[in-house]
């Protein structure tokens, strides 16, 4: 019989062979399990559904104007009207029926789905209402002020844009002096001088974040505007007119700027690369703002990646919400920011769940298959 202090020993040998039989073994094996777990997590997360809605005979064609693709988070519905060999079929409900020699309006149905070209663009423009301005009067002396929360702010002669913050505790406003001199103005107090033209200040659909693209004047005299021309005579006339056309050509050809909440300013760029709603905050992207020019996508005015053979438009840019993954619709494909791409969709619908962004789309694939696709973007 052994002895209690060999006992003891074979115990301490097991217990270190034991420890590193965990080490070297059981932890790497836990680690990779581990792994396995989060890598399947993140690709249950952006797992592609595909789904073949229907199947079109050869020659057969889509009448898009007559059919409704109405797309929802938990359920998907197709109203299909097509034609071939000049017969007419409808397909709804996963049945095909017909032909038919004619179609009716009573045979045809009408389409949920609003087909606004606002609705089915991803740029955000808040809902306008009777109260967007509410809070801006004029003075005694005709100019206007802006009355928000017991503070006074003004007066200015003229108020060209106006935006309150989504959660109403703020708002942003471009005012103009006599002298057309802008300057934007925020609730907090910023006061910044603006030398140009603002057409759209864009907002944020889920803070204070704002942003909008600024055009620079051409050589413009402001003297003109205290200049009473009725008492000149045509020589003098003129030879204004002159002047200001000399004054056009010595003139260094205008830019165009981008300014962000904080008063950062970006640029200059070309004013032809910038439009009205270019740069602008996206439906789904919180407070990420996108921009675009030659063919290149800026995400809060950091190059992203330069498309090729792709016209980019901001109305077919998706921004998941921490602006991190896009979706992007061009002339012929789907593609999305891990470099996946998808046959053109005709109809796409985005949703929100938890914090995610998904984007359903119906695609016609080899001339003939209707296929509904749902990712994360």
């Amino acid at each position: 019989m052994l002895s209690g202090w060999v006992l003891w020993l074979l115990y301490l040998n097991n217990f270190a062979n034991m420890k590193t039989y965990i080490i070297t073994t059981l932890l790497p094996l836990f680690a990779l399990l581990a792994l396995a777990s989060n890598t399947y997590s993140q690709s249950i997360a952006t797992s592609l559904s595909r789904t073949v809605l229907a199947t079109l005979q050869d020659g057969e064609s889509i009448m898009n104007s007559e059919s409704c693709f109405m797309l929802s988070l938990n359920n998907s519905q197709l109203y299909l009207v097509t034609r071939h060999n000049n017969k007419f079929f409808i397909y709804e409900n996963d049945k095909r029926k017909g032909p038919y020699t004619s179609l009716h309006d009573s045979m045809l149905k009408p389409c949920e789905q609003g087909r606004d070209s606002d609705e089915k663009c991803s740029v955000f423009k808040p809902a306008q209402n009777a109260n967007q301005t509410e809070g801006i009067t004029l003075n005694e002396t005709g100019q206007y002020v802006i009355e928000f929360k017991g503070k006074t702010f003004g007066p200015y002669q003229y108020i060209t844009n106006y935006n309150a913050y989504s959660d109403k505790t703020g708002f942003v406003a471009i005012a103009m002096d006599i002298q057309m001199k802008s300057t934007l103005i925020t609730s907090e107090g910023t006061k910044t001088e603006l030398n140009g033209d603002v057409e759209t200040i864009y907002m944020s659909p889920v803070g204070k974040r704002y942003v909008f693209a600024l055009k620079e004047r051409e050589a413009f005299d402001p003297s003109i505007l205290k200049m009473d021309f009725s008492k000149m005579t045509q020589q003098e006339l003129i030879a204004f007119a002159q002047k200001q056309e000399d004054l056009k050509k010595q003139a260094v050809p205008p830019k165009s700027y981008v300014y962000v909440s904080g008063g950062k300013k970006l640029g200059p760029y070309e004013p032809s690369a910038l439009s009205s709603n270019n740069p602008a905050f996206t439906k789904t992207g919180g407070d990420n703002w996108i921009m675009t020019l030659d063919n290149t996508l800026y995400i809060n005015g950091n190059q992203v990646k330069t498309f090729e053979n792709t016209d980019l438009n901001n109305c077919n840019i998706w921004l998941s919400q921490d602006g991190k993954r896009y979706a992007i619709t061009s002339y012929d494909k789907i593609f999305f920011s891990d470099g996946k791409a998808y046959s053109y969709p005709m109809e796409t619908a985005t949703f929100e769940n938890d914090g995610k962004v998904f984007l359903k789309w119906i695609s016609l694939e080899n001339e003939k298959d209707l296929v509904l696709y749902y990712r994360e973007i």
